[in-house]
């Protein structure tokens, strides 16, 4: 399996466990978190083996694409989910190569 197929099908099933978290905060249970960034650190790890990318720095894009599945219908197997995980996939790789080209403020000496 290549890397972008198992990211694309990790992010389908993060969806999908996002939309089972939505649909039992009715019952209100307490100490109930809808997401933690869990499944996006393995998603990080994967895009880029050889460093350490902060989940912070994708956060924010990855959420955005997530929340969009409170307007999608539920199914079982969420095959209807992976335009939306192939949308984010490209997202999250735009925002790998904005990261990996920023300057790095602790090399800010070798670059003046």
């Amino acid at each position: 399996m290549n890397r972008k197929k198992l990211i694309i099908d990790l992010i389908v099933e993060d969806l999908r466990r996002f939309q089972v978290m939505i649909s039992i905060r009715e019952f209100k249970i307490e100490n109930f978190y809808y997401h933690n960034y869990g499944m996006l650190v393995i998603i990080l790890g994967i895009m880029d083996e050889e460093e350490k990318l902060d989940d912070y720095d994708f956060g924010g894009v990855y959420r955005e694409h997530l929340y969009e599945v409170k307007y999608m219908p539920k199914t079982y197997f969420g095959d209807h989910l992976r335009p939306l995980a192939k949308k984010c996939y490209k997202a999250l790789k735009k925002r790998y190569v904005e990261v990996k080209n920023r300057p790095n403020p602790r090399n800010r000496n070798l670059i003046e």
